[in-house]
């Protein structure tokens, strides 16, 4: 009967254990979704004063 193998994993991610390796991807998820939701309110911020849309800017 033939071993199932480990599903693989690369760089850092093979050192580390499992749960580390889950924890870790899910703390850098949550900063990727504060960061995008922090631009976007930043460029919704800047189109309403009007620095995008005037020429010449």
């Amino acid at each position: 009967m033939a071993d199932r193998a480990a599903p693989a994993r690369v760089g850092a991610a093979a050192y580390l254990p499992l749960p580390v390796t889950l924890v870790l991807g899910t703390l850098i998820l949550l900063w990727l979704a504060v960061f995008t939701v922090r631009e976007r309110g930043r460029r919704r911020a800047r189109s309403r004063t009007g620095h995008l849309t005037e020429k010449g800017a």
